[in-house]
Order: C-alpha cells, then structure tokens, then sequence
C-alpha cells in the first residue's frame, strides 16, 4: 500500500488495496497500515496519509489507534472538526488513551477561541 501510496497517490493505494482483498491474496496488518500512513505524513503528502489511515479504520473499525492517527492526519491538514471527531472515536475505544483526550482537550479550546 505505501509503494502505490507514495508512487501514484492514496486513491491508487485504496484501489489496490480492495483489488487485493477481494481477491484475497494479500492481507495487510493494521500496524503496516499505520507505518505506510505514518511515512506518508512524515513525508508531507497529508492527503495521502489521510486515505491511508481512513482504510485503515475501515478496515479495522474497533481500533483505538487507527482512529488516533487519522485524527494526527486530520491535525496535520488543520481540519480540527473532523481531527476531533477520530480522537473522540479513539478514546471511547480506549479510554485510558490520555495522547487522546490531551488531543481533545487541546482541539476543543482552539475551535471555541476561533
């Protein structure tokens, strides 16, 4: 996924990963998704990263963590509504997730003072 990611975008990486699950021939770990969507935003291509960490919790809609990186991604685009909602979706998944809820806390105070 991050190879299709990084050479021809995130929406070519969503393609390829559904053609690979339907066709059942390759299964990706929820934590090699979050790497690919990691090196993605380190790498500045937000959008792409976002895509990444979007199939992500798709694909893995109880993880605590799937939800916290797409809430970094949202971050890191400056969508705050959209980030505090994934934070918010992480910490009912894993209340004890304090980055989290620091998270909320810090995006709730900035979009009250806007």
């Amino acid at each position: 996924v991050y190879e299709v990611a990084s050479t021809r975008g995130g929406e070519a990486a969503v393609a390829h990963f559904k053609k690979l699950r339907a066709e059942r021939t390759h299964y990706l770990r929820e934590d090699e998704m979050n790497n690919a969507g990691y090196a993605l935003l380190r790498a500045r291509r937000v959008a792409d990263a976002i895509a990444v960490f979007q199939l992500n919790v798709d694909a893995f809609p109880k993880s605590s963590n799937a939800h916290d990186s797409l809430g970094e991604a949202y971050t890191s685009k400056g969508d705050k509504k959209r980030a505090l909602e994934s934070y918010r979706r992480s910490v009912e998944l894993d209340p004890n997730n304090a980055g989290g809820k620091a998270a909320i806390q810090r995006l709730e105070r900035e979009l009250r003072s806007k």
